[in-house]
């Protein structure tokens, strides 16, 4: 066999970086080409002692190398460096410094880096399996490999019981996942009003510990919360490509801030965006502005009495013109369509705030509690108290 171009294909094919070694250190090649001009392989040996014919290695930094020993022979083949998570500009650091490599070499590696695709633990493994059998012409056993990973799975666990009795005798718990439900729903159902209420609401909720510092804290938070806005904007209606490359896009602009207070600005921003493009895509290219600025008033003023003459001024056209142009392209009429929009965000205030039902009825501006629970039965199948109690 060509081991080099076994090696090269094996890139062109994985764009997983692939080093062909001699024994104690030298580097005989590497694909791609700019790998070998990193200075990391003469840390292999302070890592990776090669005392096994294939073994494998994760750094500090969770940088994957896998290594296999050539048959009867003092040659190895190493893949890696693959991280099992997006390539984050963090990474380059944390490894550079690991690995002991020059600043001046940030570039290349940054290159490298961008350029290999994410793999998981397992996905690794099996594929060093797939080179010992093509190099060695023998299967790797992974079960002791597999087994040694459950000794992580033990240790979380223990860990998770730890952190949940100092969470409790602390009286800090978290609080976020109905802050979070109504939110989504918010971005879900474009509703931008929802959304400011909602975030004002954010000083009284423990998060819990994600990060040893606070602004690495506050990027962690926020990059949870763009993965979860993107799936419910999605589930909105919004293109998925859109979305996933509007979260890529916020997701690397967060990575560049390094002071709280702008990553706290850049978070309302990202959901008042994606909210209003949510609401911009259920109001398709065939909605005609006039109807558009009607349903925006109403999305947004569904804790205020609206009056069909407030939704034709606030338009500024008649309400004629306005009541044939609304049912024609909407097809409710606009007093409907106010109630349907009131009956939406009381289901979704019941099932995700401690609001009462009185309080939810006045919040809306319903006339009465009974004409609330009324309305909210024949819209619903169901009374508000059995959409508390999930039925």
């Amino acid at each position: 066999m060509n081991l080099e171009k076994f090696c090269q294909s094996f890139y062109q094919a994985t764009y997983i970086p692939i080093t062909k070694m001699t024994l104690p250190a030298q580097v005989d090649y590497s694909f791609p080409r700019l790998a070998d001009q990193l200075p990391i392989f003469s840390t292999y040996t302070e890592n990776i002692h090669f005392n096994k014919r294939t073994d494998y290695y994760i750094t500090k930094s969770f940088a994957f190398f896998g290594i296999i020993q050539i048959k009867n022979s003092l040659d190895y083949i190493v893949i890696g460096p693959i991280f099992s998570t997006s390539f984050l500009s963090n990474h380059v650091e944390a490894f550079m410094q690991e690995m002991s490599i020059p600043n001046n070499y940030k570039d290349i590696l940054q290159t490298l880096l961008e350029n290999t695709p994410t793999y998981s633990l397992n996905q690794c493994l099996h594929m060093l399996n797939f080179l010992n059998l093509n190099l060695n012409n023998e299967l790797l056993d992974l079960t002791p490999i597999m087994t040694a990973q459950s000794k992580y799975k033990t240790n979380f666990n223990r860990r998770l019981a730890q952190q949940l009795t100092e969470s409790k005798e602390e009286s800090r718990i978290h609080n976020t996942y109905h802050f979070e439900q109504r939110l989504l729903k918010a971005v879900e159902t474009g509703n931008t009003r929802r959304i400011v209420e909602i975030l004002n609401e954010a000083g009284n909720l423990s998060a819990g510990k994600l990060a040893e510092n606070t602004v690495r804290q506050q990027k962690n938070i926020f990059i949870t919360a763009v993965t979860l806005v993107t799936r419910a904007a999605v589930a909105g209606g919004l293109d998925v490509e859109q979305a996933y490359s509007l979260s890529d896009i916020y997701i690397q602009e967060c990575e560049r801030l390094d002071d709280i207070n702008k990553i706290l600005d850049l978070n309302q921003t990202m959901y008042y965006d994606f909210t209003n493009r949510v609401i911009r895509q259920k109001l398709n290219s065939q909605t005609s502005k006039e109807v558009f600025v009607a349903l925006q008033f109403i999305h947004n003023n569904t804790n205020q009495t609206i009056k069909v003459e407030d939704v034709a001024q606030i338009s500024g056209y008649s309400y004629s013109y306005l009541k044939k142009k609304f049912k024609n392209e909407v097809g409710k009429t606009i007093n409907e369509y106010i109630i349907q929009t009131k009956l939406e965000e009381a289901k979704e205030l019941l099932k995700y705030s401690d609001f009462s039902i009185s309080d939810i009825s006045n919040y809306l501006s319903f006339s009465s509690q009974s004409y609330f629970q009324n309305l909210f039965k024949k819209y619903h199948g169901i009374t508000p108290l059995q959409c508390r109690k999930g039925k």
